[in-house]
């Protein structure tokens, strides 16, 4: 935590390692640190566990590996929905161009 408290590339990782940095030294379990509304709810037991059978990091990159699998399917999910409304957009706005450049052509001929 003391090198992402020293980073200066993302100041959100920075003020958070030092606010954890304080809140352990005031000798709030680590687990607890966790307890915030932007982290997952589940982080807290995941670390309490894994400190508790001596594998925090074996049982971090599982919830990782977990938790991004879970991201990939709510991306892919969400593609499913937004490509044909694209797709579609797109092909109106073809359709437009080539009725602007056609219909003039058409009412030229209507006046032959």
């Amino acid at each position: 935590m003391l090198i992402f408290s020293e980073q200066t590339l993302h100041p959100f990782f920075c003020e958070e390692a030092k606010e954890m940095i304080n809140r352990l030294r005031d000798g709030e379990h680590f687990e607890r640190l966790f307890d915030k509304h932007y982290y997952d709810k589940q982080l807290p037991e995941i670390v309490a566990y894994g400190q508790k059978n001596g594998l925090l990091h074996r049982e971090l990159y599982t919830y990782s590996q977990y938790t991004l699998t879970r991201l990939e399917s709510k991306l892919s999910s969400a593609a499913s929905v937004i490509q044909p409304a694209v797709f579609s957009a797109v092909g109106l706005i073809v359709l437009l161009v080539y009725l602007s450049m056609i219909l003039p052509m058409y009412q030229m001929i209507d006046q032959i």
